[in-house]
């Protein structure tokens, strides 16, 4: 609604109200917007402002930024202000808008009044010049009244109603006081007959105006200003009744509690407040609500005027013509399909329609239905007299195959068209020889066994079973008998083999499970018929019940209504996007009955064969649905029996739509006649040929044939994954041949989804018992498949095993190697007790050779020392790096190498051991400059200190000497240290006393 006007191909149409003025809840949803106090404030800026975009808009002068909500809310706003007919501005107290506030303060005044005379005549005479007000700003622009004739109903209403008000108080004088609160509600009611009617009364003697479909005016009649008269008198009395009854009903009620009779100034002052307010509470909603029970123009039939209105309209040299149409309804007789009550108003509708796309502009339509119900007795007689009394141009039904041939036969006798919807698909009926003026909608059952076979022979199915409901007028036999003639033609290119047909009921459930047994141990592929919504859904919950909804089967339901997987409904639930009908698994009622979920399921098991059913006005077909009960009760049906009054508002006749596409189809016939003479368009040989055309109808494409039938357009149709309607296959009859035009390209995934993307088979693998399963490779070979097994079993524990062994070896090989160079942790631990000792599989790179050892051990040394320090080099890399940090004791004495030549760091961590032991000053030599100044533990070092002494170490290995020389210096350790001579307290700290004479560097 927010989009804009300019932009819209089809403009909103202004010269009406808003909303559907046929419906009442549309009339009070106009009424509401027509009587809002609310406009009664709007400035005098904001009315000319919407003036002026309303008498614009229907100049065609459009704004680029007006919106459909804006022009919408302008126009309301402008027929709550200015006049209809002569567009002044009306006065505000005269205005629909000023009658809810305006009725509240004389209604309050009214109640509260009515007990002294000077009270009754004043407040009365306030109450009907008000009126009078109203009456004279609303007055009528082409029917006019006269001031004389105003100020008479005027000066009549008012005596009136004080007359009625003076009298009635008089005789309740001594009652009770609730019937004297009553009196001020029938002096009004009085004031309205004798008001109402006084400034009407020249319609009466002159007649209201009838017009016709283009708003022209035709004639007069005086029996529909009656009518009319009183419908308004009702609305007025009506309006009044809410406040003026109730409100002295409670108002009495309120003065006999002990909490006003305590309180005297209540009683004088809180009256009329209180019963203004009420008063106003009520009207608010009486005001629109009862203006809006009549609709403001009606249409009625001219035979349904008096005789001089009649010849009035039939004598005017453009008067239209009038096509008698006799109707063969049927009511008891399969009502949820063919019933007259819900499928009636199918006719008046489809004229409605035709008028608006410009067909049968020239035309009325006079309506005679007898009910028949499908009796060939009453058919006949029906047929009679349609043809020698009523005289009709084309005869409607009936809905049932054999008592259509029989109106049939009559029509052709006397060369009548005869239209054909219901039940009335059977192959003979196509015969033009036998029926030449019969045409219907349907495609005939023949055409659909040519479906049939096609989606057989597509799917490679050959074995079916064919189930049908069984009813009354043998709809579905017939169908079926049809079918099953065309599956077993001799000359058909695909055999099929018809395992079981059988009869199915809806409400004989013993019987109908013995059939679905038998079905169960001969097919999976079933075809299926019902005739009602009813008996899909009982079909579903049947399957559901027996076990039927397995991946093994299909039900293919035949069908040739154009609904496929929907029903017609209008309950508000969910509709399919392709067709706009109501899924079949939902209820027939607007709650839920419990097997939803169960229908929904058995429905993925189903496809539905049906002719083309996707309708392109989707819109129109809801507003079908939504007021076809409205259409057959109303002008011009004016149907009031009992089925037609009590019928159900949301549902529609599963017929209703061919019906409507039937007389659709004789409206448009009938104006390609292109002529008004009854010699022409009542002559068969001229409009039968007219009946060969197409257009787009309520039941999807219609295009009849030759044969006068509809032309074979059928589809299959099944569920997506979101359980929406689509067409999977199209099959087309032409030249005598059933084309076929597939929807898809993987079959699988978009037919199959439910079947896991795979087609089921018409005989199951394992048989229809499950007992025939071929033998599987296993079943055949048990025991050489369980000998190779063992076989394998034994090589790969052998494998097994022999891999754990080699690698168990190679495990221990590694333990060997590694056993070489590895140190024992205990080992570590011994104390050095021979510091000179010499040992072949652990030294330091400190410990000194004796005797002839010394040269080759020297040699040795001299020879790897490359070696060593890089090994040694990567073990202070590793330690730096791990969580360890440092050494903070590494010298010459704690690098111990064994007989390959690897390096192993000692003393890890001993200062732990020996915190309280003084080392020797000697080991001092290693230690790097930064910790003897500041005294530092191994805990403040940093790893560049294990660098410092790293560098010690290798200048040892490199001349070949201890560290610093020490064995060639002449003073000993305490005088090469220097003073100030450091006590070393080990790991802990160390703590530094230099003297007054100053320091040496070490």
């Amino acid at each position: 609604m927010n989009d804009l006007v300019i932009n819209l191909k089809t403009k909103p149409d202004i010269s009406k109200p808003q909303w559907d003025q046929r419906t009442y809840y549309g009339r009070v949803r106009h009424f509401f917007t027509l009587t809002n106090p609310l406009t009664l404030f709007s400035s005098e800026t904001r009315q000319e402002k919407c003036r002026e975009i309303v008498t614009n808009y229907r100049k065609g002068i459009i704004s680029d930024q007006l919106t459909v909500n804006e022009l919408w809310r302008a126009k309301a706003l402008y027929d709550a202000t200015y006049h209809p007919d002569s567009g002044e501005k009306m006065f505000f107290l005269g205005r629909m808008s000023a009658q809810m506030p305006g009725n509240m303060l004389i209604n309050g005044m009214l109640l509260s009044l009515y007990r002294t005379f000077p009270g009754v005549v004043f407040s009365h005479w306030i109450n009907q010049s008000f009126n009078a007000v109203v009456n004279y700003t609303n007055r009528s622009g082409n029917v006019k009244t006269s001031n004389e004739r105003l100020l008479l109903s005027y000066l009549c209403a008012t005596g009136g109603a004080m007359s009625a008000a003076l009298a009635l108080n008089a005789m309740v004088k001594n009652k009770n006081s609730v019937a004297a609160r009553l009196v001020p509600f029938a002096a009004v009611a009085m004031a309205n007959c004798i008001n109402i009617p006084m400034i009407r009364s020249n319609e009466v003697t002159e007649g209201l105006e009838l017009r016709d479909e283009r708003g022209e005016l035709v004639g007069r009649s005086r029996k529909m200003a009656v009518l009319s008269i009183a419908q308004v008198t009702m609305s007025r009395i009506f309006m009044a009744m809410p406040d003026m009854v109730m409100t002295p009903i409670i108002m009495n009620r309120i003065t006999r509690t002990a909490y006003y009779r305590t309180r005297p100034w209540m009683k004088k002052y809180s009256e009329y407040p209180i019963q203004t307010m009420l008063a106003g509470m009520a009207l608010f909603f009486t005001t629109p609500m009862c203006c809006a029970l009549f609709p403001q123009k009606t249409a009625v039939e001219v035979t349904k005027l008096e005789p001089a209105s009649q010849n009035e309209i039939f004598s005017r040299a453009d008067a239209p013509e009038v096509i008698k149409i006799g109707i063969a309804a049927a009511e008891t007789n399969q009502t949820g399909s063919v019933g007259w009550s819900v499928c009636g108003g199918a006719v008046p509708l489809a004229i409605e329609r035709l008028r608006q796309f410009g067909f049968v502009e020239n035309f009325d339509f006079e309506y005679i239905v007898e009910y028949t119900e499908c009796d060939l007795g009453s058919v006949v007689r029906a047929g009679m007299k349609f043809i020698k009394e009523d005289k009709v141009d084309v005869i409607i039904g009936p809905p049932c195959a054999q008592a259509l041939r029989t109106m049939s036969i009559l029509a052709s006798n006397s060369r009548k068209p005869v239209l054909g919807y219901g039940f009335v698909s059977d192959s003979d009926l196509s015969d033009v020889i036998r029926f030449p003026y019969l045409t219907t909608v349907l495609p005939n059952s023949q055409m659909l066994g040519f479906a049939v076979a096609k989606v057989l022979q597509q799917y490679h199915w050959s074995r079916v079973a064919m189930l049908y409901y069984q009813s009354d007028i043998q709809y579905c036999s017939s169908v079926m008998t049809d079918v099953e003639s065309t599956l077993s033609d001799p000359e058909a290119d695909f055999d099929v083999n018809i395992v079981i047909k059988a009869e199915i009921y809806l409400n004989d459930n013993q019987t109908t499970d013995i059939v679905l047994q038998s079905v169960k141990s001969r097919a999976r592929i079933i075809l299926w018929c019902s005739q009602t919504a009813f008996e899909k859904r009982d079909y579903l919950l049947k399957m559901s019940g027996h076990d039927m909804i397995s991946d093994e089967y299909v039900h293919i339901m035949l069908s040739m209504r154009n609904i496929a997987f929907g029903v017609q409904s209008s309950l508000g639930k969910s509709v399919f996007s392709q067709s706009g009908l109501t899924p079949i698994w939902e209820s027939f009622s607007e709650g839920t009955d419990g097997f939803e979920s169960i229908a929904k399921q058995a429905a993925q098991r189903m496809l539905v064969l049906d002719v083309n059913s996707e309708v392109t006005d989707k819109a129109y077909l809801h507003y079908m649905q939504n007021n076809i009960i409205r259409a057959v009760r109303e002008a011009p049906m004016n149907c009031s029996t009992m089925a037609c009054m009590s019928a159900n508002n949301t549902v529609m006749g599963a017929y209703a739509r061919h019906l409507f596409d039937v007389v659709y189809l004789y409206g448009v016939a009938l104006t390609h006649t292109n002529s008004t003479d009854p010699e022409v368009y009542s002559n068969v040989d001229v409009i039968v040929p007219q009946f060969i055309t197409s257009f787009q109808g309520m039941t999807g494409e219609v295009k009849i044939s030759t044969n006068l039938t509809r032309m074979s357009i059928f589809q299959l149709y099944g569920l997506n994954e979101h359980y929406d309607q689509v067409a999977y296959i199209n099959f087309t009859f032409l030249n005598e041949k059933m084309n076929v035009s597939l929807f898809y390209k993987d079959e699988g995934p978009t037919v199959w989804h439910f079947y896991s993307n795979h087609r089921p088979l018409d005989i199951p693998i394992c048989g229809f018992l499950g007992k025939s399963c071929p033998v599987s490779f296993f079943q055949q070979y048990q025991l050489l498949i369980i000998v190779a097994l063992v076989v394998i079993i034994l090589m790969l524990i052998t494998l097994i095993i022999g891999c754990c062994f080699i690698m168990s070896s190679r495990r221990a090989e590694q333990l060997r190697i590694n056993s070489e160079w590895q140190i024992p942790f205990l080992s570590l631990m011994e104390p050095e007790n021979r510091k000179n000792a010499h040992h072949t599989s652990k030294r330091s790179l400190q410990s000194a050779q004796t005797g002839e050892s010394k040269t080759t051990a020297i040699s040795d040394f001299c020879e790897n020392y490359t070696i060593m320090i890089y090994e040694k080099d990567l073990g202070l890399n590793y330690l730096h790096k791990s969580f360890l940090r440092l050494h903070g004791n590494l010298r010459s004495a704690t690098c111990l190498v064994n007989d390959s030549w690897q390096v192993k760091l000692a003393e890890f961590g001993i200062e732990n051991l020996v915190e309280n032991e003084i080392p020797p000053k000697k080991r001092l030599l290693w230690v790097a400059p930064e910790v003897l100044r500041g005294s530092l533990t191994v805990s403040e070092m940093d790893p560049s200190a294990d660098v410092y002494s790293f560098a010690i170490v290798a200048s040892e290995i490199l001349t070949k000497k201890e560290a610093w020389d020490f064995l060639d210096r002449k003073e000993d350790s305490e005088e090469r240290e220097g003073n100030p001579i450091c006590q070393f307290a080990w790991i802990t700290t160390f703590k530094c006393h230099r003297s007054a004479a100053g320091s040496s560097e070490v």
